[in-house]
């Protein structure tokens, strides 16, 4: 049986499943990625949450490599490329 609170999209849309709970630089990756998750099919809004927590977490390691700092401002820009590039692998799937 499915758990209605795991695919429900009124509210938070993962609390209670330890994401709330979440430290650091992953409860602001979390803070921006959750306004993004409701851009995405249902069916794929937990894999995508995944996919761009670790995204984010990459690129603020590759700033962190040259010296610079990477600003939530910047982790929005990473979400919306995210968001489009899911967008645009699925019209590619579909369309051909």
């Amino acid at each position: 049986m499915l758990d209605i609170q795991e695919y429900t999209t009124q509210g938070n849309y993962y609390q209670g499943n330890g994401y709330d709970h979440l430290q650091g630089d992953w409860a602001l990756f979390y803070k921006v990625a959750k306004n993004f998750i409701r851009r995405v099919r249902p069916e794929d809004r937990q894999d995508f949450l995944h996919d761009l927590l670790i995204i984010m977490a990459k690129v603020k390691d590759k700033y962190q490599a040259i010296g610079k700092e990477l600003t939530e401002a910047g982790l929005i820009r990473v979400a919306c490329f995210e968001v489009a590039s899911y967008w645009r692998k699925n019209y590619k799937r579909i369309a051909g």
